[in-house]
């Protein structure tokens, strides 16, 4: 795709606003009539993450430098399709944008893996084999994966903002943590 009809995505956001976006987060939680397990999950993730924006080692923005490429956004197995063993079509294209490559193979190794280590090195180093990308190039994709993970709220927003229960089974499962930490 031309690189011209796209502009990169700001990463670089007010701390001090995030914060009060946790906030305004944490008192739709605490007002909703019945609470069940997952809201209560939901409110220590809101107040971690809002601890999280506040700490002075939190990164609230990233320079995504000059080597961008359009891409997905949203780039995982559930949005390939499959034909004799080999993709034949690639879903979803609501997210594409001009970033990183190695942002987008961060942000899959992500999602697909969970975050558990083995797949995920195993995925990264096969896609840095094939791609030819540098171990700085990953560290700068993951870097800003990082800044823009650390920052999600959008499942948050729609079940206790928007009242879009669906969004529900995006909210994980577990305790906040921020990406670069884990």
């Amino acid at each position: 795709m031309p690189k011209a009809e796209w502009r990169p995505p700001r990463l670089l956001w007010d701390g001090r606003a995030w914060e009060d976006r946790l906030t305004a987060l944490e008192h739709a939680i605490l007002r909703r009539p019945e609470a069940d397990e997952r809201d209560e999950i939901a409110l220590a993730r809101v107040r971690a993450q809002r601890a999280w924006m506040a700490h002075p080692d939190c990164r609230h923005g990233h320079d995504l430098g000059d080597a961008l490429q359009v891409t997905h956004g949203d780039y995982h197995h559930g949005n390939l399709f499959f034909s004799e063993g080999q993709v034949s079509a690639v879903i979803d294209w609501e997210q594409t944008a001009l970033l990183p490559r190695a942002y987008e193979a961060v942000r899959a190794a992500t999602y697909m893996f969970s975050g558990q280590p083995e797949p995920t090195v195993a995925f990264l180093s096969s896609w840095r084999q094939v791609t030819g990308a540098s171990a700085d190039e990953l560290a700068q994709g993951a870097a800003a994966f990082s800044v823009v993970r650390d920052h999600w709220v959008w499942p948050l927003e729609e079940v206790y903002l928007s009242g879009n229960d669906r969004a529900r089974r995006y909210i994980p499962d577990a305790p906040y943590e921020p990406f670069g930490v884990t």
